[in-house]
């Protein structure tokens, strides 16, 4: 995909990966967060790191070619878009969440969930190559004339 121009089938493809794959990633921490017990929680932490790391590789080597291509304005296009997912709102809400404190209360108390949970930072699994979900949940002006590296923190 690594000539790809915005708005032709494949990019749209890439961009509902993306979408689909923050969108899975969020339906699989949210249990993590509301484990009933901390085990279960490290369990569901390495399941998930399991399961998410060859997603994550494979479709960051497409996410890579088509930011090594794409404009800057194709760029934050295509971030403007991705920020209108349901994933966004979705991962709002998760992240505010009631359950996220107590978990992270848990962690504090416990090594071995401490411990997961650097797993989980450790395996980056917030990003799709060099997108992350922080470049996407960042707000981008749509008239902003700067040249945006957002697209690679």
């Amino acid at each position: 995909m690594a000539t790809v121009l915005l708005g032709t089938a494949q990019t749209t493809s890439l961009e509902a990966q993306v979408n689909q794959y923050f969108n899975d990633y969020i339906a699989r921490m949210e249990p993590v967060y509301r484990a009933p017990t901390d085990a279960a929680a490290i369990a569901l932490i390495d399941k998930v790191i399991k399961d998410f790391t060859p997603r994550r590789n494979a479709l960051g080597k497409s996410v890579d070619q088509w930011l090594a291509t794409a404009s800057p304005a194709q760029q934050k296009a295509a971030i403007m878009r991705m920020q209108k997912a349901p994933w966004v709102e979705r991962y709002g809400n998760m992240v505010a969440s009631p359950q996220l404190m107590k978990f992270m209360d848990r962690e504090k108390q416990n090594p071995q969930l401490k411990a997961a949970s650097a797993r989980l930072m450790a395996a980056k699994l917030y990003s799709a190559g060099s997108l992350s979900s922080a470049t996407i949940l960042k707000k981008q002006s749509p008239d902003s004339e700067e040249e945006d590296d957002a697209a690679t923190e």
